[in-house]
C-alpha cells in the first residue's frame, strides 16, 4: 500500500480558495479547529507561506486535510445543486 501524498501549501491554497474564495485562510482555520477540537488560529496557516522560515503543514494535519476537503466538497456540491434547483423553480 502506498503512502498518502503530502499536502503542499500551494495545493492547500488552491483547494481552499476554490471552497472559500480569496479570503480562505480564516474559514479553513475555523474548519480545522472544529474538526480537530484544537485551537487553530489563522496565523498558523499564514506561517506555511512565509518566504523565509516558513513552516510546513504539520504531520498530524495531513490526513485531516484530506478528510476535511472531501467532506466540504461534498457539502458544497450538494448546496450548489440545491441552490440551482431553487433558482430553476423561480
Amino acid at each position: 500500500m502506498s503512502e498518502p501524498r503530502i499536502w503542499t501549501p500551494d495545493e492547500v491554497r488552491i483547494v481552499a480558495a476554490a471552497l472559500y474564495g480569496s479570503s480562505w485562510q480564516t474559514p479553513l482555520a475555523k474548519a480545522i479547529e472544529a474538526d480537530s477540537g484544537r485551537p487553530f488560529p489563522q496565523n498558523r496557516i499564514a506561517k506555511w507561506y512565509m518566504e523565509s522560515g516558513g513552516r510546513g503543514i504539520p504531520e498530524w494535519l495531513q490526513p485531516r486535510l484530506t478528510a476535511l476537503f472531501i467532506y466540504l466538497y461534498g457539502i458544497t456540491e450538494d448546496e450548489r445543486q440545491r441552490a440551482l434547483e431553487i433558482i430553476a423553480e423561480h
